[in-house]
């Protein structure tokens, strides 16, 4: 009966030890499996810079290149119908003027078209009386030669412009693009220039650039008044424009 009682103790203990084994091995195969979260700490350093912030200015005055011409045509008549007719017909005839000079469907924008009542009003309290019908055409010309404004005006007249509705002389986007990428880098130059100047007394330099902020100035356009349409001999004096680029500079100093 002791020899029976060993057995089974043994065989108890040989099955825990297996049991033991089982769940240690799931407890480490788990582990194994188990997502792992991996914090990364990066150790970022600040390194003081010692700037100096300058402004930087470059301009030219230029004569304008461009002029750009408003044109009106105006019809009356007692209904709408027929006062569109007259100005289309008249716009049609002012087109081709223009075109004879040469001028491109490029040079040539509508910039409104209206028709509207016209009313005559009283004093006595009777109720507007309406005359009639007003068709109203507006066209913007441009062309680069300043010295055929007069020329296109007289030939928009002969087709039919009823108000030359003013002037504007300006530059062309070409000349004013062109101006600035020269304008830009003289301003930075001066900027530069002035932080050197200031550095130099004290041995120090300009080691390179740290932030840069472009003004750029346009010139206004120059703009002459509206005036009924009629033939003229006309000169136009383009006089001068200024254009202005301002940098603000901020350099890093080094020794």
């Amino acid at each position: 009966m002791a020899e029976v009682n060993a057995l089974e103790r043994q065989t108890l203990y040989g099955v825990l030890a297996a049991t033991i084994a089982v769940i240690s091995m799931a407890i480490a195969v788990s582990a194994a499996l188990a997502p792992r979260t991996i914090t990364s700490m990066e150790q970022t350093s600040t390194v003081s810079e010692d700037l100096i912030s300058v402004s930087g200015t470059a301009q030219i005055t230029v004569i304008p290149d461009k002029a750009i011409l408003y044109l009106t045509v105006q019809e009356k008549a007692s209904t709408s119908a027929e006062a569109l007719k007259l100005a289309a017909d008249k716009v049609d005839k002012v087109l081709t003027a223009l075109r004879s000079l040469g001028l491109s469907d490029e040079n040539l924008k509508t910039t409104s078209f209206s028709i509207y009542p016209e009313y005559i009003y009283f004093n006595d309290g009777r109720p507007p009386q309406l005359i009639g019908y007003v068709a109203s055409y507006s066209l913007e010309v441009s062309v680069r030669d300043i010295s055929r404004v007069g020329e296109i005006v007289d030939r928009a007249v002969e087709g039919g412009a009823s108000i030359v509705g003013g002037l504007t002389l300006t530059l062309s986007d070409e000349l004013t693009a062109r101006l600035q990428r020269e304008l830009l880098g003289a301003a930075v130059t001066d900027a530069k220039n002035k932080a050197e100047m200031a550095l130099a007394p004290l041995g120090l330099h300009v080691s390179r650039l740290k932030s840069l902020t472009i003004s750029e100035q346009y010139p206004y356009p120059v703009f002459r008044g509206a005036s009924p349409a009629e033939k003229t001999d006309l000169t136009i004096m383009p006089g001068q424009t200024t254009l202005t680029v301002t940098v603000q500079a901020t350099f890093v100093i080094g020794g």
